[in-house]
This record gives structure tokens, sequence and C-alpha cells, in this order.
């Protein structure tokens, strides 16, 4: 079956959609606010990278600060993509041992914590290696230093790798992933994207995201009044600006369509 990416992506997906498969750089970065689509499009993009035949031998480990969120989280949400490319036959999902098997090669996803610093250190793939990471709410870890300690416990023993990591930018310009994404590198390709960026007349609103709620009726101002939606608020999570400063709390009202 013959999937359109337009039905799949936002078109600014596009360019690093190519960048991705002709393995360009080996870091890609996605911040962007609520709604923006970069979780489902990290999800989508591993399962078509691991189905590829030149990657049989690879495998997949995917990051969450705390284990606990793991199920409702990117566990979820890989699940949603084997079914957005209706390979739902083809995978095995299951809770406990919490991994995602692809039954024609024994490819693996597997999922951890970074609390559980045991689990950790026992990471093997089952034949290959871990070629493919993805770290969710990576502002969420302590810092760069955690980061790369991570990834260089679980992905060693081949050539080729894929990093993934996905935030929103907190408020504050001083948390490690805002300083860092400033960094220019070579080997990092570096995405931005927001609500705004989300036609609301394609089909992959139908991902289970925020998004859905802007292809609907546009709220009116005294609705978002009531709803106290603050300056901060907005542009911190809807919009993923990073606020120079902490200013006074205005209530005021958006609309967001």
């Amino acid at each position: 079956m013959k999937i359109s990416a337009d039905d799949l992506f936002p078109y600014n997906f596009d360019n690093v959609l190519r960048d991705i498969l002709e393995h360009k750089h080996t870091y890609y970065v996605f911040k962007g606010g609520r709604g923006s689509c970069k979780s489902s499009f990290v999800s989508i993009v591993i399962i078509l990278l691991m189905t590829r035949k030149e990657n049989r031998d690879k495998h997949c480990i995917i990051f969450r600060k705390t284990a606990n969120t793991l199920r409702d989280s990117v566990f979820s949400q890989m699940q949603f993509a084997i079914s957005a490319l209706h390979l739902d036959g083809d995978f095995k999902c299951t809770v406990s041992p919490m991994k995602i098997t692809y039954m024609p090669t024994g490819q693996t996803i597997m999922f951890r914590g970074v609390d559980d610093r045991m689990k950790l250190k026992s990471l093997k793939a089952p034949f290959g290696y871990f070629a493919f990471a993805w770290l969710e709410e990576c502002d969420t870890f302590t810092g760069m230093e955690e980061v790369r300690s991570i990834l260089q416990s679980s992905m060693r023993g081949g050539k080729d790798y894929w990093t993934f990591m996905s935030f929103n930018p907190p408020k504050t310009r001083h948390n490690f992933m805002n300083e860092e994404v400033l960094i220019q590198r070579d080997d990092r390709y570096v995405h931005s994207s927001d609500y705004r960026t989300v036609p609301k007349d394609n089909s992959f609103l139908t991902m289970p995201n925020i998004s859905n709620r802007f292809a609907q009726k546009p709220m009116s101002m005294n609705t978002w009044a009531s709803r106290m939606v603050t300056v901060e608020t907005y542009l911190s999570i809807w919009k993923s600006e990073i606020l120079q400063t902490k200013r006074s709390a205005t209530w005021t009202a958006f609309s967001l369509v």
C-alpha cells in the first residue's frame, strides 16, 4: 500500500524528512510547541527507517526521564505510528516487558526511563545494534552530560546512527536545551514547529494530539478570556517561544486559529 507523505506530515517537515532518509546528519532536534506534530513525525520516521531493507540489523531505543511516563506517551505514540502506516500485522507490542518487535526481521523498539540506571546498563540488542534513539521531552533531563552518557551507553557496536531529540522549549532561555540548539554543529539538524504550521484540512489531523482543536471552530475572545490564558502560557506552550525575562502575569485572550 502506498501512503502519501501529505497524509502523514505537515508540509514543514518535508525537508527534514528528506534529510533523515538520506542520512545527512546524525542528530535531529525537534523543538516545537504543543500541537506541532513533532512527536508524531519522529515516531513515524522511526518506523520508516526500521522497515528499510538496509536497516535489518538496526534496533531502536526510546528514552524519557521517568519510566512511569513511557506507556502513556512514547509507547502509545509508536503504536499510533504503526497504525498510521498500516503495518499493525507486522509488529507485536507487549507491555511486560515494554517492547515492540518487527516480526519479519525480529528488530526491536525498547523503552527506558532514565531514572532506572540499572536497566540502562543492561541494554543489549538481540542482534546488530541500537542505531535509532529518541529522547522525548529531553529538556527534562539534567543536562547534555546526562544525554551524552545515555547515548554512549546504549548506542555502540555500529557505524550508522540516527538520534532524535524532541522537546517543547521551556520558558527560560537558560534551560540547557534552549542553549544547546543555539550551538551550530555540522552533524546536527534543528527543526522548529508549532501549531500554526499544521494545516487544518489535512488528514494527519486525525493524529492523537492537540492540533485537532485548531481544526475545529475558533474559540471566541470571551471563551479564551474565561480560561484565563496568560501571555507566558501562550508564548511558551503554543508558540514555543522562549521568554527573555519573567514578566508580570497579564491575563488576556487569544484566538488561536
